[in-house]
Protein backbone atom coordinates (compact mmCIF):
# COMPACT_ATOMS: atom_id res chain seq x y z
CA UNK A 1 0.00 0.00 0.00
CA UNK A 2 2.58 2.34 0.91
CA UNK A 3 4.44 1.92 -2.69
CA UNK A 4 1.35 2.38 -4.26
CA UNK A 5 1.33 5.73 -2.28
CA UNK A 6 4.59 6.59 -3.30
CA UNK A 7 4.23 5.46 -7.28
CA UNK A 8 0.99 7.39 -7.46
CA UNK A 9 2.70 10.62 -6.10
CA UNK A 10 5.75 10.32 -8.30
CA UNK A 11 3.46 9.75 -11.13
CA UNK A 12 1.21 12.73 -9.78
CA UNK A 13 4.46 15.42 -9.78
CA UNK A 14 5.97 14.06 -12.83
CA UNK A 15 2.89 14.48 -14.94
CA UNK A 16 2.46 17.69 -13.06
CA UNK A 17 5.77 18.80 -14.67
CA UNK A 18 5.63 17.46 -18.25
CA UNK A 19 2.51 19.59 -18.14
CA UNK A 20 4.36 22.57 -16.94
CA UNK A 21 7.06 22.05 -19.72
CA UNK A 22 4.47 21.30 -22.28
CA UNK A 23 2.83 24.64 -21.58
CA UNK A 24 5.96 26.37 -21.50
CA UNK A 25 6.63 25.02 -24.68
CA UNK A 26 3.53 26.34 -26.49
CA UNK A 27 3.80 29.47 -24.52
CA UNK A 28 7.48 29.91 -26.50
CA UNK A 29 6.18 28.94 -29.76
CA UNK A 30 2.55 31.03 -29.68
CA UNK A 31 4.47 34.41 -28.45
CA UNK A 32 8.07 34.06 -30.25
CA UNK A 33 8.70 35.13 -33.73
CA UNK A 34 12.23 33.95 -34.75
CA UNK A 35 13.20 33.94 -38.53
CA UNK A 36 14.77 30.58 -37.91
CA UNK A 37 16.48 28.35 -41.06
CA UNK A 38 14.69 25.69 -41.04
CA UNK A 39 15.65 22.61 -42.95
CA UNK A 40 16.29 18.65 -42.86
CA UNK A 41 19.71 19.21 -42.04
CA UNK A 42 19.50 21.83 -39.29
CA UNK A 43 16.32 19.34 -37.81
CA UNK A 44 17.94 16.05 -38.63
CA UNK A 45 21.53 17.92 -36.72
CA UNK A 46 19.28 19.00 -33.68
CA UNK A 47 17.80 15.06 -33.15
CA UNK A 48 21.06 13.43 -33.38
CA UNK A 49 22.95 15.66 -31.12
CA UNK A 50 20.08 16.28 -28.43
CA UNK A 51 19.66 12.17 -28.42
CA UNK A 52 23.39 11.73 -27.90
CA UNK A 53 22.96 14.26 -24.73
CA UNK A 54 20.34 12.51 -23.71
CA UNK A 55 22.31 9.10 -23.79
CA UNK A 56 25.09 10.65 -22.14
CA UNK A 57 23.23 12.22 -19.45
CA UNK A 58 21.62 8.70 -18.84
CA UNK A 59 25.25 6.80 -18.72
CA UNK A 60 26.67 9.87 -15.99
CA UNK A 61 24.00 9.53 -13.93
CA UNK A 62 24.36 5.65 -14.17
CA UNK A 63 28.60 6.30 -13.49
CA UNK A 64 28.10 8.56 -11.06
CA UNK A 65 25.44 6.42 -8.50
CA UNK A 66 28.35 3.39 -8.99
CA UNK A 67 30.57 5.63 -8.07
CA UNK A 68 28.92 6.61 -4.73
CA UNK A 69 27.88 3.75 -4.09
CA UNK A 70 29.43 0.86 -5.84
CA UNK A 71 26.07 -0.19 -7.26
CA UNK A 72 25.10 -0.97 -10.83
CA UNK A 73 22.22 0.84 -11.77
CA UNK A 74 19.83 -0.43 -14.94
CA UNK A 75 20.16 1.60 -17.97
CA UNK A 76 16.44 1.68 -17.91
CA UNK A 77 16.37 2.92 -13.89
CA UNK A 78 19.27 5.36 -14.86
CA UNK A 79 16.75 6.68 -17.95
CA UNK A 80 13.95 7.57 -15.70
CA UNK A 81 15.38 8.95 -12.81
CA UNK A 82 17.38 11.73 -15.16
CA UNK A 83 13.96 12.54 -16.99
CA UNK A 84 13.09 12.95 -12.96
CA UNK A 85 15.68 15.89 -13.10
CA UNK A 86 15.29 17.24 -16.26
CA UNK A 87 11.16 17.81 -16.13
CA UNK A 88 11.40 18.62 -12.11
CA UNK A 89 13.34 21.79 -12.42
CA UNK A 90 9.91 23.34 -13.68
CA UNK A 91 8.72 22.86 -10.02
CA UNK A 92 11.45 25.56 -8.87
CA UNK A 93 14.34 24.11 -6.68
CA UNK A 94 15.68 21.07 -7.68
CA UNK A 95 15.81 19.42 -4.35
CA UNK A 96 12.47 18.04 -6.03
CA UNK A 97 14.55 15.95 -8.42
CA UNK A 98 16.46 14.30 -5.60
CA UNK A 99 13.43 14.28 -3.38
CA UNK A 100 11.75 12.14 -6.59
CA UNK A 101 14.78 9.98 -7.14
CA UNK A 102 14.87 9.28 -3.39
CA UNK A 103 11.42 8.01 -3.01
CA UNK A 104 11.14 5.98 -5.93
CA UNK A 105 14.90 4.10 -5.59
CA UNK A 106 13.39 1.38 -2.84
CA UNK A 107 10.77 0.24 -5.49
CA UNK A 108 13.72 0.08 -7.93
CA UNK A 109 15.58 -1.78 -5.19
CA UNK A 110 18.61 0.90 -4.32
CA UNK A 111 18.97 2.87 -1.27
CA UNK A 112 17.13 6.33 -0.47
CA UNK A 113 20.31 7.83 0.83
CA UNK A 114 22.23 6.40 -1.10
CA UNK A 115 20.53 8.03 -4.09
CA UNK A 116 20.40 11.30 -2.84
CA UNK A 117 24.07 10.99 -1.89
CA UNK A 118 24.83 9.96 -5.75
CA UNK A 119 22.57 12.67 -6.70
CA UNK A 120 24.60 15.64 -4.54
CA UNK A 121 27.37 13.99 -5.89
CA UNK A 122 26.34 14.30 -9.24
CA UNK A 123 25.87 18.10 -9.03
CA UNK A 124 29.70 18.76 -7.81
CA UNK A 125 30.85 17.08 -10.57
CA UNK A 126 28.39 18.21 -13.27
CA UNK A 127 28.92 22.00 -12.25
CA UNK A 128 33.07 21.70 -11.78
CA UNK A 129 33.20 19.95 -15.31
CA UNK A 130 31.05 22.57 -17.02
CA UNK A 131 33.12 25.04 -15.25
CA UNK A 132 36.68 24.15 -16.44
CA UNK A 133 35.47 23.34 -19.63
CA UNK A 134 33.81 26.69 -20.23
CA UNK A 135 37.01 28.36 -19.06
CA UNK A 136 39.26 26.68 -21.51
CA UNK A 137 36.15 27.43 -24.25
CA UNK A 138 36.44 31.10 -23.36
CA UNK A 139 40.24 31.24 -23.04
CA UNK A 140 40.49 29.72 -26.63
CA UNK A 141 38.35 32.16 -27.41
CA UNK A 142 41.01 35.35 -26.83
CA UNK A 143 44.36 32.77 -27.42
CA UNK A 144 44.43 28.97 -29.02
CA UNK A 145 47.49 28.42 -27.23
CA UNK A 146 45.98 29.18 -23.83
CA UNK A 147 42.85 27.59 -24.52
CA UNK A 148 43.95 23.85 -25.59
CA UNK A 149 46.88 24.46 -22.65
CA UNK A 150 43.93 24.66 -20.27
CA UNK A 151 41.96 22.27 -21.50
CA UNK A 152 44.84 19.91 -21.52
CA UNK A 153 45.53 20.62 -17.61
CA UNK A 154 41.65 20.49 -16.41
CA UNK A 155 40.99 17.47 -18.98
CA UNK A 156 43.87 14.92 -19.83
CA UNK A 157 46.74 15.69 -16.97
CA UNK A 158 45.39 15.34 -13.87
CA UNK A 159 43.00 12.40 -14.83
CA UNK A 160 45.63 10.24 -16.70
CA UNK A 161 47.57 10.28 -13.71
CA UNK A 162 44.37 8.72 -12.22
CA UNK A 163 43.37 6.61 -14.72
CA UNK A 164 47.03 4.88 -14.90
CA UNK A 165 46.27 3.88 -11.16
CA UNK A 166 48.48 6.61 -9.18
CA UNK A 167 47.34 7.19 -5.86
CA UNK A 168 47.16 10.88 -6.09
CA UNK A 169 44.25 12.31 -4.13
CA UNK A 170 43.31 15.20 -7.25
CA UNK A 171 41.65 18.53 -6.29
CA UNK A 172 38.08 18.03 -7.07
CA UNK A 173 38.05 14.79 -4.76
CA UNK A 174 39.62 17.27 -2.25
CA UNK A 175 36.80 19.47 -2.36
CA UNK A 176 34.33 17.16 -2.64
CA UNK A 177 35.39 15.49 0.13
CA UNK A 178 35.71 19.06 2.23
CA UNK A 179 32.11 20.06 1.21
CA UNK A 180 30.65 16.41 2.13
CA UNK A 181 32.90 16.96 5.82
CA UNK A 182 30.76 20.49 6.19
CA UNK A 183 27.10 19.23 4.74
CA UNK A 184 25.74 16.88 7.25
CA UNK A 185 24.24 13.89 6.05
CA UNK A 186 26.45 13.58 2.71
CA UNK A 187 29.74 12.22 4.22
CA UNK A 188 29.54 9.18 1.83
CA UNK A 189 30.75 10.84 -0.79
CA UNK A 190 33.84 11.27 0.71
CA UNK A 191 34.46 7.39 0.03
CA UNK A 192 33.68 7.50 -3.98
CA UNK A 193 34.98 4.84 -5.71
CA UNK A 194 37.77 6.73 -7.42
CA UNK A 195 38.36 4.67 -10.76
CA UNK A 196 34.58 5.20 -11.61
CA UNK A 197 34.86 8.90 -10.54
CA UNK A 198 37.08 9.19 -13.64
CA UNK A 199 34.71 7.96 -15.92
CA UNK A 200 31.92 9.77 -14.13
CA UNK A 201 34.28 13.03 -15.10
CA UNK A 202 34.66 12.69 -18.47
CA UNK A 203 31.23 11.35 -19.13
CA UNK A 204 30.02 14.80 -17.88
CA UNK A 205 32.79 16.63 -19.52
CA UNK A 206 31.36 14.84 -22.92
CA UNK A 207 27.96 16.42 -21.88
CA UNK A 208 29.06 19.42 -21.61
CA UNK A 209 31.37 18.86 -25.15
CA UNK A 210 28.27 18.10 -26.78
CA UNK A 211 25.88 21.09 -25.52
CA UNK A 212 29.38 23.40 -26.64
CA UNK A 213 29.06 21.60 -30.15
CA UNK A 214 25.37 22.35 -30.40
CA UNK A 215 25.81 25.72 -30.77
CA UNK A 216 26.98 25.14 -34.28
CA UNK A 217 23.22 24.25 -35.02
CA UNK A 218 21.75 27.03 -33.42
CA UNK A 219 23.89 29.33 -35.53
CA UNK A 220 23.09 27.74 -38.37
CA UNK A 221 19.59 27.97 -37.07
CA UNK A 222 19.29 32.18 -36.93
CA UNK A 223 22.07 32.16 -40.13
CA UNK A 224 24.74 33.59 -38.42
CA UNK A 225 27.93 33.78 -39.70
CA UNK A 226 30.50 32.43 -37.23
CA UNK A 227 34.63 31.47 -37.02
CA UNK A 228 36.16 29.20 -34.29
CA UNK A 229 37.05 31.68 -31.86
CA UNK A 230 33.03 33.52 -32.10
CA UNK A 231 32.05 29.50 -31.66
CA UNK A 232 34.38 29.04 -28.80
CA UNK A 233 33.81 31.94 -26.68
CA UNK A 234 29.83 32.02 -27.57
CA UNK A 235 29.53 28.06 -25.65
CA UNK A 236 31.67 29.29 -22.75
CA UNK A 237 29.59 31.57 -21.99
CA UNK A 238 26.26 29.65 -22.75
CA UNK A 239 27.97 26.92 -20.17
CA UNK A 240 28.81 29.23 -17.34
CA UNK A 241 24.84 30.67 -17.55
CA UNK A 242 23.80 27.43 -17.30
CA UNK A 243 25.84 27.39 -14.55
CA UNK A 244 24.78 30.25 -12.86
CA UNK A 245 20.97 29.36 -13.75
CA UNK A 246 21.93 26.24 -11.66
CA UNK A 247 22.16 28.19 -8.22
CA UNK A 248 18.79 30.36 -9.21
CA UNK A 249 17.13 27.90 -7.37
CA UNK A 250 13.87 30.09 -7.38
CA UNK A 251 13.59 29.99 -11.36
CA UNK A 252 12.22 26.90 -13.19
CA UNK A 253 15.14 25.61 -14.82
CA UNK A 254 16.75 28.76 -14.40
CA UNK A 255 14.36 30.47 -16.74
CA UNK A 256 15.18 34.11 -17.11
CA UNK A 257 18.65 34.36 -15.08
CA UNK A 258 20.42 31.86 -17.78
CA UNK A 259 19.13 33.98 -20.14
CA UNK A 260 19.80 37.38 -18.92
CA UNK A 261 23.33 36.02 -18.05
CA UNK A 262 23.84 35.05 -21.81
CA UNK A 263 22.64 37.96 -23.05
CA UNK A 264 24.60 40.07 -20.92
CA UNK A 265 28.24 38.16 -21.41
CA UNK A 266 27.81 38.61 -25.20
CA UNK A 267 27.65 42.47 -25.44
CA UNK A 268 30.81 42.66 -26.96
CA UNK A 269 30.82 39.81 -28.87
CA UNK A 270 27.39 39.71 -30.40
CA UNK A 271 24.91 42.55 -31.91
CA UNK A 272 22.38 42.27 -29.36
CA UNK A 273 19.15 40.88 -30.76
CA UNK A 274 21.32 37.84 -32.10
CA UNK A 275 21.67 37.48 -28.46
CA UNK A 276 18.21 37.42 -27.28
CA UNK A 277 17.72 35.03 -30.42
CA UNK A 278 19.89 32.56 -29.57
CA UNK A 279 19.35 32.63 -26.03
CA UNK A 280 15.41 32.51 -26.70
CA UNK A 281 16.02 29.67 -29.25
CA UNK A 282 18.18 27.57 -27.48
CA UNK A 283 15.65 27.54 -24.25
CA UNK A 284 12.80 26.45 -26.62
CA UNK A 285 14.76 23.54 -28.13
CA UNK A 286 15.48 22.35 -24.08
CA UNK A 287 11.94 22.40 -22.74
CA UNK A 288 10.97 20.18 -26.01
CA UNK A 289 13.49 18.00 -24.83
CA UNK A 290 13.09 17.86 -21.61
CA UNK A 291 9.09 17.59 -22.18
CA UNK A 292 10.15 14.35 -24.85
CA UNK A 293 12.96 13.33 -22.06
CA UNK A 294 10.15 13.47 -19.53
CA UNK A 295 7.39 11.32 -21.31
CA UNK A 296 10.11 8.89 -21.98
CA UNK A 297 10.83 8.50 -18.64
CA UNK A 298 7.64 8.41 -17.27
CA UNK A 299 6.55 5.64 -19.85
CA UNK A 300 9.88 3.73 -18.57
CA UNK A 301 9.33 4.32 -14.83
CA UNK A 302 5.93 2.82 -15.56
CA UNK A 303 7.14 -0.21 -17.35
CA UNK A 304 9.80 -1.33 -14.66
CA UNK A 305 7.61 -0.79 -11.66
CA UNK A 306 4.52 -2.52 -13.04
Amino acid sequence: MKNRLILLAVNTFILICILLAGLKVYSYLTNTSIDINLNITNISSLIIVYSFIFLCSCQAWKTAFKATTGVTLKFSHAVSQTAYMLTSKYVPGKIWGFVARGVTAPIYGYSSTSTIHASVFEQIITMQSGLLLGISLLAYSYNEYAGITLFILFHIIPYTIYSLGINILLFPLARISAISKKLKGIEKIQHINKTVFIKAYYFYTLLWILIALSMTIFLDLLSITYDSKLLFAISGVYIISVLVGFLAIFAPGGIGVREGMFVTLTLNILPLHHAIEISVLIRIVLTIYDLLAGIIGHILHIHSTK
